[in-house]
């Protein structure tokens, strides 16, 4: 949040804040292809019993992730032209050329983003936890520096070098924290790793049909306006997001816990309970949040000096997005259970809904409400995936009460 707050009060709504948001939403978009080659690593190397077993399993891991993080960041760097045109096709060429700048730099960062996922899980495994968490953020610290120095010569580029700069900082402490728990002296090839991989592919894949094509869709909405509509929208967001990791961060593992607990002693009353509770909680917390930045955000602002620009229409895209993140932090409870009995099939159908609808909904307003309609449609999308999250999940749980029963 302190980033966006910076990125306001030296940019505000304008060109230079929107070239910076659109570049960094590509590649967060990018980075998704990456995490299909990162999912399963943490579960397989936490599941191996012998030492010498797990270095050998690290070791091949960690060497298939840089050479496969080198390949693809070559394919996507000499392939940006047409990544530019895929992803943000409504831009003016002086535009486009301003976001192609900055997505140069941030394609950099992303031979670092498969190896760093792997070594940042390893020492999540060893319990260095606080370490993890320190490095992954180091990234968006160097922005934040990046932003309270902003000499005003590199502008929105700086931040890119900061973030490419802190990227590769990350990689290396990991490497240099991890490498003490690597024995070189025996190291050989583990076979594993491709089992590994393949089944990563699959549950990823489940996930990534929403994520995907929701950045691909947000920037290429956004492309079409004016300059300025475009890091109104992404400030709204990220708010938003913030609220959501509240919510969803510490609750999504909690909800695991709890869910597949209460599987394993087949207490499927204290599922269905715990469903119910999520659903009355998290619309009252993003009500009561939604109000309380009504009310704070404009005086604030007024006091760093920069009051807030259209902030009818921020709050209007603000109301949409946190329906929409109440819905997500309801629906992990009822995707969880389909995940938990390996039925990835009906996540990839629920998102595929979302995309539908989705993409109907926004073509349709589009002319209508402006950015707005882009929450809307998100908004509208997510009702179509909590709904059917939630009937497979319904249909689960009766499957296995007859099943418990009988």
């Amino acid at each position: 949040m302190l980033n966006v707050i910076l990125i306001y009060k030296n940019y505000g709504s304008s060109a230079q804040s929107d070239t910076y948001f659109l570049g960094f939403t590509i590649y967060a978009t990018l980075s998704l292809i990456y995490q299909l080659f990162s999912e399963q690593f943490i579960f397989t190397y936490r599941g191996i019993i012998s030492e010498k077993e797990k270095n050998q399993f690290l070791f091949t891991y960690l060497s298939f992730a840089t050479i496969a993080g080198l390949l693809l960041t070559t394919v996507i760097f000499f392939t940006k032209p047409l990544l530019l045109n895929i992803f943000a096709f409504g831009l003016t060429d002086a535009r486009k050329e301003m976001v192609f700048g900055v997505l140069s730099i941030f394609t950099i960062s992303l031979v670092c983003y498969l190896p760093l996922q792997i070594l940042l899980a390893v020492l999540n495994a060893i319990d260095q936890l606080a370490v993890s968490y320190t490095l992954t953020f180091l990234p968006t610290s160097f922005v934040t520096m990046a932003l309270l120095f902003d000499s005003g010569v590199g502008g929105i580029n700086e931040m890119a070098y900061a973030h490419l700069i802190g990227s590769c900082l990350a990689l290396l402490l990991s490497f240099l924290f991890t490498i003490k728990i690597i024995d070189f002296k025996s190291l050989t090839i583990n076979k594993k790793f491709i089992d590994t991989v393949l089944i990563g592919l699959k549950v990823r894949f489940a996930h990534n049909v929403h994520n995907f094509f929701l950045g691909w869709a947000i920037t290429n909405y956004l492309s079409m306006y004016s300059a300025g509509q475009a890091s109104l929208f992404f400030y709204a967001k990220k708010i938003s997001d913030a609220a959501l990791s509240v919510s969803y961060g510490p609750t999504h593992k909690l909800l695991i816990n709890k869910i597949v607990d209460s599987l394993k002693h087949h207490s499927i009353g204290n599922i269905e309970d715990l469903l119910r509770k999520i659903t009355y909680i998290f619309p009252a917390f993003f009500l009561l949040l939604y109000i309380a930045v009504c009310i704070v955000a404009p005086e604030f602002f007024i006091i760093i000096g920069k009051p807030l620009d259209n902030k009818n229409t921020l709050f209007a895209i603000l109301f949409f997005l946190f329906c929409a993140n109440s819905l997500i932090s309801i629906e992990v409870g009822y995707a969880i259970i389909s995940q938990a009995n390996n039925k990835y099939w009906n996540v990839v159908i629920a998102n595929l809904g979302f995309v539908m609808l989705f993409t109907i909904c926004a073509y349709s307003i589009q002319n209508i409400s402006g950015v707005i309609g882009l929450s809307i449609s998100m908004f509208i999308g997510q009702l179509s995936n909590y709904f059917v999250n939630k009937s497979y999940a319904n249909k689960t749980i009766a499957e296995m009460k007859r099943n418990f029963c009988s």
